[in-house]
């Protein structure tokens, strides 16, 4: 793929000035909608600025600019750099920028529909599109909202799997649990039920790999839930067996599983945990042994590749996966991330969109019975939440979308379509990088973790080196690589580090990376090794010295 269309600033700035110019439009036709709203009031005094005051704006944000220049001493990182493969960040659509600053201008708090009803319909409206375009959701069936992080969205969706459990013991007759949770909202429809009207009790199991990320056992420390590891297969998927071991020892045990959390792209590896083999072992279970638990689907950095189902770029199980998204409870999604929308935003989706009712809190001066049912705040871990947020996602998609009808007339296969070369692009390149890290691995002492080809659009790999610590040498490897940053004249690249299995991980989500990038990587990657390797030979043969001169 070429650089991309003009959906991205240009790792050198090329459209800097068409988005100055756009962004200028933006903050005079706000002022034109103030205008035009005429919201004085009698007394009112007309806002005026001096020149001192002026000058000082000019002054404040010359020097943010400067910091992030590195006027402080550091620049900010550059994502939008070609060679930038540390984090799980890119550069951001410009227009989605754009977006939010307009609607900032307005400050709209989406935690009710009274105080942001142009941007709670926005969010609406991006939630019925990641459902319907991501999963093949129908609005009428779903529901969701946006949050500040999948952090915060798996936090939510742990909680409402705790409340549902609590309310199956309930609502289920003695030894009928399991079928109480599969089947709450028939059995309490009728029955003048009250969510929220119980004690929850702390206790359950939460089942998750051992690469899950780490806000799963935030969530279970925060809300009293006994957290399983489950060992991953060699490719790094979560062990349907091992899984199923674990379910079975738990009722064993007396134990009641709450929730399995399958990670869509861990951030480690970007490996996918078989959602379809959970969905069917739920069945099984539940046949055999009347085992019922909520199924989350951790899509965070993994949910956008769903795009690509039906053409080859995907594996045969990660497509399947990415499909049994479908079958899943409730669903993070980090727009973010491979939406490349500006932080913060992401999403929890609930399959059914009664389920938010069991962790819904009322509050009349929010809250009132005229426009409850159109605010979102009532069932969320946050209270405030920026309206800008939803309408940067809303530009994105809108934007990402090659059709000019609305999103919500729209058929699944025509939403999002401008995103699918993007996202080919980034499973190329890992599908190259891990070629070219193979072959120098015959030159070089370096291993692939998995020594498999990538299921997405992350590669690890280890510096290995008989009688050296592992993470001693590969951190000294990561710091070498990235002092790139502070010399950029051969070009920036920069790495992150698993500490856990002392591997250094690149992540090829960068819009800008081409053949040329990668083959400029790894030939600077051989160069540092090389540099690495002479300094421990120059330190053994200094320590050899050494030892014979105290002989």
């Amino acid at each position: 793929m070429k650089v991309p269309e003009g959906f991205f600033l240009g790792a050198m700035g090329e459209l800097s000035e068409l988005a100055g110019e756009l962004a200028r439009r933006v903050v005079l036709e706000h002022g034109r909608a103030r205008r035009m709203l005429k919201p004085v009031a009698e007394g009112y005094a007309k806002v005026e600025v001096s020149r001192g005051l002026r000058e000082e704006c000019a002054r404040v944000l010359e020097e943010l600019d400067a910091r992030l220049r590195g006027g402080g001493g550091r620049s900010a990182v550059p994502v939008f750099a070609p060679g930038y493969f540390a984090h799980m960040q890119a550069d951001c659509i410009w227009v989605a920028a754009l977006a939010k600053l307009a609607a900032d201008l307005w400050n709209q708090n989406n935690v009710s529909y009274e105080s942001s009803p142009t941007t709670t319909a926005l969010e609406q409206e991006v939630i019925a599109t990641l459902a319907k375009a991501l999963v093949g959701w129908s609005p009428e069936q779903c529901t969701g909202h946006l949050a500040s992080c999948g952090s915060v969205a798996n936090l939510e969706a742990l909680w409402l799997a705790r409340e549902k459990a609590a309310a199956a013991t309930l609502a289920g007759k003695e030894g009928e649990w399991g079928r109480a949770f599969k089947e709450l909202w028939s059995l309490v429809g009728g029955q003048g039920f009250k969510p929220g009207g119980w004690s929850s009790p702390a206790g359950g199991l939460v089942l998750a790999s051992e690469d899950a990320h780490y806000s799963i056992e935030k969530a279970a420390r925060i809300l009293g839930l006994k957290l399983q590891r489950v060992e991953v297969d060699e490719r790094r998927r979560m062990s349907t067996q091992k899984l199923k071991e674990a379910l079975k020892a738990a009722l064993e045990a007396g134990e009641r599983p709450v929730c399995v959390v399958a990670t869509l792209g861990t951030t480690g590896f970007c490996s996918f945990d078989p959602l379809h083999e959970v969905v069917e072992l739920r069945s099984r279970l539940y046949q055999e042994a009347g085992c019922w638990f909520h199924i989350h689907a951790d899509a965070a950095w993994g949910g956008p590749l769903a795009l690509l189902a039906g053409s080859s770029i995907l594996e045969a199980d990660v497509e399947a996966a990415l499909k049994a998204m479908a079958q899943a409870d409730s669903i993070t999604i980090d727009p973010h991330k491979l939406l490349y929308v500006p932080y913060p935003a992401a999403a929890v989706l609930y399959r059914d969109r009664r389920d938010p009712l069991l962790i819904s809190t009322y509050t009349p001066y929010l809250f009132h019975s005229e426009l409850h049912q159109k605010s979102l705040g009532a069932s969320t871990v946050e209270g405030s939440r920026p309206g800008s947020v939803a309408a940067a996602v809303w530009a994105a998609l809108r934007l990402m979308t090659s059709s000019r009808e609305p999103l919500s007339k729209l058929p699944r296969g025509m939403l999002l379509d401008r995103y699918k070369p993007l996202l080919a692009h980034g499973l190329r390149n890992a599908r190259r990088l891990y070629q070219m890290l193979k072959a120098l691995s015959q030159q070089q002492p370096i291993k692939l973790v998995p020594d498999t080809p990538p299921q997405g659009n992350i590669v690890s790999f280890q510096l290995s080196l008989p009688s050296k610590d592992l993470a001693e040498v590969n951190l000294a490897l990561y710091r070498l690589v990235n002092r790139s940053l502070l010399s950029p004249e051969q070009g920036v690249f920069l790495v992150s580090f698993n500490e856990r299995l002392a591997a250094i991980r690149l992540v090829l989500a960068n819009p800008y990376a081409t053949e040329r990038t990668l083959r400029a990587f790894t030939r600077m990657l051989e160069s540092k090794i090389q540099e690495l390797l002479a300094g421990l030979q120059r330190q053994a043969t200094c320590s050899s010295m050494e030892a014979g001169a105290y002989s």
